[in-house]
């Protein structure tokens, strides 16, 4: 089942169109375009009750009726692909498996991505076993990536000679790869090293996207563009935000093929992050955080001292500030790519002095006298 998303509520938009002034049907352009957009108005307020009506069908397995209510949904906006899916899992439900599968397909043609929802959800159970199902998974999984979309800077700076340094940098949540590498523009320049953003493969606005299902796959496959088009070159994996999280396991994953991880404002939380650490190959980290950001920093310092105990070289630098890039982010970079080459042994843990034992103080024995009642603890 797949709840409205990208909408207002219905009840806070039938309340808005009750208050907003009738139009009067005049015949200037901009009375016609008062008009269409009452008219708009009205169809996306049907459009989100018919919406939650079928939901609440689907819930109470009441099938036929719900699929009528998402049929009326698809006469309104056929372009959007929610009400395929929940008449996929309507015909799931009641157990027409070859109905279930071509109504998913149906909703993956006009743009459901968020193969990690399929994965998970119940409704879809019944036909989990169907060849047909993992087919089409397997051929919509396969056509995402083949589009995957990526944009990258080669700055005129990058010195001519001997390989390229490549930092294949990941956007955080919200964000897209076009304004991600607006942010890396400058740095590139300043640097010489090319920059390639790949983009997230779930969309959550116009133009903003986050990381689903596919985006290891997906950082991967830049991995490997970038050896393509720049033989030989010196890969860093580079991460903001929900990024940094994805760059570091990423990176965990593949260390042999990275000369660097660069975590810029987000962490693993200490589950994930521990078996990860188990085995690691020695990769340097450098990771950069506000010191006053109090979504990752307690995080960021407990992930430095996870990867110093894994035996990787590790260093954080903080700098003032909250969840964002860093303002100097060229200067920031340039020092990464130093601490990247530099030579030396894993960072080694300090062990911190045993404490002395506490030498006991002699309690005087109590003078004889009336038993005290105890109160309170003990």
């Amino acid at each position: 089942m797949r709840s409205s998303h990208g909408h207002l509520a219905p009840t806070l938009v039938l309340a808005v169109l009750a208050l907003a002034p009738v139009p009067c049907a005049w015949a200037s352009p901009e009375g016609r375009a008062t008009l269409d957009r009452a008219a708009s108005q009205d169809r996306e307020a049907e459009y989100l009750t018919a919406f939650e009506e079928g939901l609440d069908l689907l819930r109470a397995r009441r099938d036929a009726e719900s699929m009528a209510r998402f049929q009326r949904c698809i006469e309104l906006y056929p372009e959007r692909p929610d009400a395929y899916y929940n008449i996929a899992c309507a015909h799931s439900l009641a157990g027409r498996k070859a109905e279930a599968v071509e109504w998913l397909s149906r909703s993956l043609d006009h743009g459901f991505d968020d193969l990690g929802h399929i994965a998970e959800d119940e409704d879809l159970d019944p036909i989990r076993g169907e060849a047909a199902f993992h087919e089409l998974l397997a051929r919509h999984r396969k056509g995402l990536l083949k589009g995957r979309i990526s944009v990258s800077v080669d700055p005129s700076s990058r010195p001519k000679e001997g390989p390229a340094t490549v930092v294949v940098a990941i956007h955080g949540f919200g964000d897209s790869a076009s304004r991600f590498l607006g942010s890396w523009e400058a740095t590139a320049e300043a640097t010489g090293v090319v920059v390639s953003c790949p983009q997230g493969d779930l969309r959550v606005g116009h133009d903003s996207f986050r990381w689903g299902s596919l985006a290891e796959e997906l950082v991967l496959a830049e991995l490997d563009e970038a050896q393509v088009r720049w033989p030989g070159a010196r890969l860093i994996l580079a991460g903001f935000s929900q990024g940094g999280a994805l760059a570091t396991r990423v990176a965990l994953r593949h260390p042999a093929r990275l000369a660097g991880l660069l975590v810029l404002s987000g962490v693993l939380d200490e589950g994930a992050l521990e078996p990860l650490l188990e085995g690691a190959r020695a990769m340097p980290v450098y990771l950069v955080h506000g010191s006053e950001d109090r979504r990752t920093i307690a995080g960021a310092r407990a992930s430095l001292e996870a990867f110093r105990r894994a035996g990787l070289r590790a260093e954080l630098e903080e700098f003032p500030g909250r969840h964002r890039l860093p303002p100097d982010l060229p200067a920031v970079v340039t020092r990464a790519l130093a601490w990247f080459t530099a030579p030396g042994e894993p960072t080694p843990v300090p062990v911190p002095a045993p404490e002395p034992e506490p030498v006991p103080t002699p309690v005087p024995e109590p003078a004889p006298g009336p038993a005290t009642p105890r109160r309170g603890w003990f």
